[in-house]
């Protein structure tokens, strides 16, 4: 599924995958959108979510996933004006990559947390941050090789909200390649 334009629900689901169906990649720089509740909601498979426009809903979660979902990737905006929850995930998410947070509020995330998240890092004032609630699970951290790092020591601030450090699996600290540079970063409470 490819959307440029408008996917949307006067009332629930703008956009959904029963738990028969499978989807192997949705691609939208457009908007998915429900009026009330449920902008995308996956009780299926999808391979992908590419999400470079609009998911959200006038009430409750952007994105509600109960099935099993292989990437997010996030350059967008996902969210729910309702209940202020971008995604709730009771299902599997394997791994989500998020850039949202700089030009408009952080991604917010509730239920059981994805195996992977990674950080897209685009400058100094430009990177994702997410707010975590009512989780279960652990996830491994990690920056996504599209980032850009500054060339100087740089904090990027409020990253990750609402884990602790038992919810981090692995990624307090490592290695990123921006450009042909090498960078040693640390995850700091």
């Amino acid at each position: 599924i490819t959307n440029s334009g408008e996917i949307s629900a006067d009332n629930d689901l703008g956009l959904l995958n029963n738990a028969t169906g499978t989807i192997t990649a949705i691609t939208n720089s457009g908007e998915i959108s429900a009026a009330d509740d449920f902008g995308l909601q996956n009780r299926g498979i999808i391979g992908s979510i590419t999400n470079s426009g609009t998911i959200s809903a006038g009430n409750d979660f952007g994105i509600s996933n109960t099935g099993t979902i292989t990437t997010i990737t996030n350059t967008g905006r996902i969210s729910a004006s309702g209940n202020n929850i971008g995604i709730l995930n009771t299902g599997t998410i394997t791994t989500l990559n998020n850039s949202q947070g700089a030009t408009t509020s952080a991604l917010t995330y509730d239920g059981t947390l994805p195996t992977n998240y990674n950080i897209i890092v685009n400058s100094i004032s430009d990177f994702g941050k997410i707010v975590f609630s009512d989780v279960s699970g652990a996830i491994n951290f990690g920056i996504d090789s599209s980032s850009t790092l500054a060339d100087v020591d740089t904090t990027y601030s409020s990253v990750l909200s609402g884990l602790s450090s038992s919810d981090i699996a692995s990624g307090t600290s490592g290695t990123s390649i921006s450009g042909a540079i090498t960078k040693t970063w640390t995850l700091v409470n």
